[in-house]
């Protein structure tokens, strides 16, 4: 702590010891807007520059897309800074600073504006359910949104944006591990339209007997994830001001796990193989208007969310002496969830020589409609019982919950070199009650390329219907409190010559009543308590038309801990590894030839080891890193891309967080886009 403070102190008094030339406002952030790539929209609702977000933000662009051949959201995501793909149970989620939600709940995910994230579970798939062959730009917000956006933007926000120039895409991506894949989009002045189908089967591995982590024997082969059938369909009608757009998204995943958490075997898979199935849709409306001075943009908005799951309780072989009688018998559930959720909400802008104010407010309805689960014993049980295929059926009625919202936000020059942001966001629930979430930032511009932000947020979150429903249909409290989050952010940007950035980032935050499976009942929620922790990033980036660079190193460390059990503060669940302490990510793409339009791009991470060799060391995650490799060659009317996804193959086979399971390991895949 005493080096930190001493790099603090620099900073702070850096002004004193260099002679640096007021920007008025205005003007400060002409630069980095004119260059396109520099700015950002979704840390304020503004376009501002990097320099000066509240939050730090990273900027993806369709060129990194094609450069470093990046498929998926996920893919993105496990090159930024303090981001973790972990593996939960029987599927992944995404992790930001030692943080992580089941279902990714935690995350906004937002395109032109419309929340992606589907009711009940407040969940969205990054993986290859969204492709990205249309997408033009990303921004990647880490810090709370609550104080703008509100609920479901706890750790971070998402913000997508489709390309704007091409007229029309055809595009094929194929694998193997049994992947292919294709998307065919059309473009003209008033219409888009977009489709794109994946279907990744995985593989069966064979590794060395080992100890899970439900602490039962495994055997030395089972299923790794699969991701079948999955397809997005994408529709936009109209011009300013007004656009209409439509969205239907379908992801099934099969995982390699019970549901008590034991890794299952093909023998295990007397009823079909546990999956998770999700089908939503997204109807909206957009407009963006302007009258004296002041600009609106509003938005209503129509989801809908079905979800089914099959879940396998567990294997014979987990508890034999209780299977033989018949206390316990291995059964599947299945399960179906039907929501919908249909709202409105209105910004106003004004921006004046020293000032920029927003004002907005939001009315939603969500309605969870009857959701239903049915037991069935295994097909070689059913005779030997006498008992039919459906053997118990329950069912939650429907609920209706509505949310009512005021926001605004205030930028603030009073100084050519300090700009002040202060915003805040009320919100009423009806299963809540209300919160209110503030936020405070300062920029102030050290240099002509440099500034220092102190940022700080209070951020809540309600606790998502389906975790309530099933705590309460399982003997847990049928009150949860709201999700907390309090953050505070200490960042330098810096460009000390063209196309170099530089950006160190401080972090202290600290936690209470996250939502996370009760030790005794994988169907049962309860609070995590409150936990406090530290944490540093330190980001690179190079970017110049023959080569592009970035280097990001994360660290978080937990300061203090007042939870239930402090072995599983961070995490969802309590028979599950931890997240990596410190981690390195890298690449490079550049153009060996002058005159061929060819592009070189490796990529690596570096992940240490996730916790002290003290406490249960056989089953954490030790020190691993991964190697990819990407070969683009550019024509006037078409791209073609060569990947290799872990590279050399060792270890942990692209990690994961539960050892031994891995990732499927090398992969290779090819994929031939035409554009026009």
């Amino acid at each position: 702590m005493r080096k930190i403070g001493v790099f603090i102190g620099f900073i702070l008094f850096l002004p004193a010891l260099i002679q640096a030339r007021p920007i008025p406002y205005g003007q400060m952030a002409h630069r980095e807007l004119s260059l396109a790539r520099e700015y950002v929209k979704s840390a304020s609702y503004f376009l501002e520059s990097s320099f000066e977000t509240p939050w730090p933000a990273s900027v993806i662009l369709a060129e990194d897309l094609h450069r470093f051949g990046w498929e998926t959201l996920g893919q993105v995501l496990e090159y930024q800074p303090s981001f973790y793909l972990a593996q939960d149970l029987n599927k992944k989620v995404v992790a930001l600073r030692g943080v992580y939600f089941f279902e990714t709940s935690n995350f906004l995910f937002l395109e032109h504006g419309f929340r992606l994230n589907g009711p009940g579970f407040e969940s969205f798939e990054p993986f290859w359910n969204y492709p990205l062959a249309r997408i033009g730009r990303i921004e990647i917000l880490r810090g709370s949104g609550s104080s703008l956006y509100g609920d479901a933007s706890l750790s971070g926000v998402i913000s997508l944006e489709p390309k704007e120039k091409e007229r029309a895409s055809l595009g094929v991506l194929l694998g193997n591990r049994e992947g292919r894949g294709g998307w065919l989009g059309v473009q003209a002045e008033w219409l888009r339209f977009f489709a794109s189908y994946f279907d990744r089967r995985g593989e069966e591995i064979d590794l060395p007997p080992a100890e899970d982590y439900a602490l039962h024997p495994a055997p030395g082969e089972y299923l790794v994830n699969e991701t079948p059938d999955n397809y997005h369909l994408a529709l936009d009608l109209g011009r300013e001001p007004l656009r209409l757009l439509y969205r239907r998204m379908r992801f099934k995943e099969s995982g390699p796990a019970t549901l008590l958490g034991q890794n299952i075997t093909p023998e295990d898979l007397l009823a079909g193989q546990p999956y998770s199935h999700t089908l939503e849709d997204l109807l909206g409306l957009e407009a963006d208007l302007r009258f004296r001075g002041w600009r609106f943009e509003g938005r209503a908005y129509y989801t809908r969310s079905q979800k089914e799951n099959l879940f396998l309780t567990a294997p014979a072989r987990e508890f034999p002496e209780i299977f033989l009688q018949e206390k316990i018998i291995p059964l599947n559930a299945r399960v179906e969830y039907d929501f919908e959720r249909y709202g409105l909400e209105g910004l106003f802008f004004k921006v004046l020589p020293r000032h920029r104010i927003l004002l907005g407010a939001k009315w939603e309805e969500t309605n969870y409609q009857d959701a239903w689960a049915r037991i069935y014993f295994p097909e070689n049980l059913r005779l030997f019982l006498r008992r039919p295929q459906g053997i118990f059926r329950g069912e939650a009625e429907s609920q209706h919950e509505g949310l009512y919202a005021l926001f605004g936000e205030w930028k603030w020059s009073p100084h050519p070199r300090l700009h002040l942001n202060i915003g805040g966001r009320y919100e009423y629930f009806e299963a809540f009650g209300g919160r209110f979430s503030p936020r405070l930032s300062l920029t102030w511009r050290l240099l002509r390329e440099g500034s220092l932000v102190l940022t700080y947020t209070r951020a809540y979150q309600s606790v998502p219907y389906l975790f309530r429903i099933l705590t309460k249909y399982h003997g847990g409290q049928d009150d949860f409190p709201f999700q907390r989050s309090d953050q505070v952010n200490l960042s330098f940007r810096l460009r000390p010559e063209t196309g170099l950035t530089i950006f160190i980032t401080f972090f202290y935050q600290w936690f209470r009543d996250l939502v996370r499976s009760d030790p005794t009942n994988y169907l049962r929620y309860s609070p995590t308590g409150r936990w406090e922790e530290a944490g540093l990033e330190v980001e690179l980036a190079y970017r110049t038309p023959k080569l592009s660079a970035f280097l990001n190193y994360s660290l978080y460390e937990i300061t203090e801990n007042h939870t239930p059990n402090k072995y599983w503060s961070l995490i969802y669940g309590n028979r599950i590894a931890g997240i990596p302490k410190w981690m390195i990510k890298g690449g490079v793409s550049f153009r060996p030839f002058e005159t061929i339009p060819f592009f070189v791009s490796p990529l690596f991470r570096y992940y240490g080891r996730a916790v002290k060799k003290d406490f249960f060391n056989s089953h954490w995650t030790s020190p691993y890193g991964v190697v990819d490799l990407n070969l683009l060659w550019e024509g006037r009317s078409f791209r073609m891309n060569f990947k290799v996804e872990n590279l050399f193959d060792h270890h942990f086979k692209r990690g994961g967080l539960l050892p031994p399971l891995p990732q499927p390991g090398r992969t290779f895949w090819f994929r031939l886009e035409f554009h026009f």
